[in-house]
């Protein structure tokens, strides 16, 4: 089993929060829809979202 040390007197930095302005998508080829890039235009100007993952996004 692989042993964990916690240094609690080493310098911490902050936390990038990606999650804060991520939302979740369908399958990639999706986005190329045009309802689907035009309710994106509409999360990002209502939500901030400026991220968005995908599942299979190098599917064929």
């Amino acid at each position: 089993m692989p042993e964990f040390a916690c240094r609690l007197s080493e310098t911490t930095t902050p936390l990038r929060h990606a999650w804060e302005h991520t939302i979740g998508s369908g399958h990639a080829p999706v986005a190329l829809r045009a309802d689907w890039q035009a309710q994106l235009r509409r999360c990002r100007a209502e939500l901030g979202v400026r991220y968005v993952r995908f599942h299979g996004l190098l599917s064929d």
